[in-house]
């Protein structure tokens, strides 16, 4: 099943295999669609690639992430004005994974921003065990700003951080198991 940013299907005997290219504002209905066709297959297990995804919409990977965590921090935001910081948190009505359902994170170098989120997520809350390299570590928050013609810039306003308190920014997120991919 193919669509602009999310494809799914059965990789090995009940195990599914959802690639994510992107973080759109129907992302999270997508998954959950593959998520609903795995468990009506049977399938057992998970394989989720944010491999070469490069963001998008942070209320797209936060909805994502509430479905595989029940309770705790998701990812926040710090900026250098406190009454500006956000904490984005999970909620048990929401998630739809069973708790132990074993749970495979690709990522890469090129895995970044709202991928970062997901993966940091599902790492720190023990939810699904992180296979590859370092991802690419833009975690700052930033809002663009439209100017005359086709003119603009970015701004940044605050920095996220996984739910272990640990800045993404020029970090990134480490797989707990490293696996180089060949060029």
């Amino acid at each position: 099943d193919w669509s602009s940013d999310v494809c799914s299907s059965d990789l090995i005997e009940k195990t599914g295999y959802l690639r994510l290219s992107e973080f759109s504002s129907n992302t999270a209905d997508r998954v959950q669609e593959a998520l609903d066709s795995f468990k009506s297959a049977g399938f057992t297990s998970l394989v989720i690639d944010l491999r070469n995804n490069g963001g998008g919409l942070l209320s797209a990977a936060v909805d994502i992430a509430d479905k595989f965590i029940d309770s705790g921090i998701i990812v926040s935001t710090k900026s250098r004005i406190s009454s500006e910081n956000s904490v984005y948190t999970a909620s048990a009505r929401k998630t739809k994974v069973a708790k132990n359902f074993p749970v495979v994170v690709l990522i890469n170098g090129a895995s970044a921003s709202a991928s970062e989120i997901l993966a940091g997520a599902l790492k720190d809350s023990k939810t699904a065990y992180l296979v590859g390299e370092r991802s690419y570590g833009k975690g700052s928050v930033q809002i663009p700003t439209p100017l005359i013609s086709k003119d603009g810039f970015k701004i940044t306003v605050a920095r996220y951080y996984s739910p272990s308190d640990v800045n993404i920014d020029k970090r990134g997120i480490k797989p707990d198991r490293e696996v180089k991919y060949p060029e």
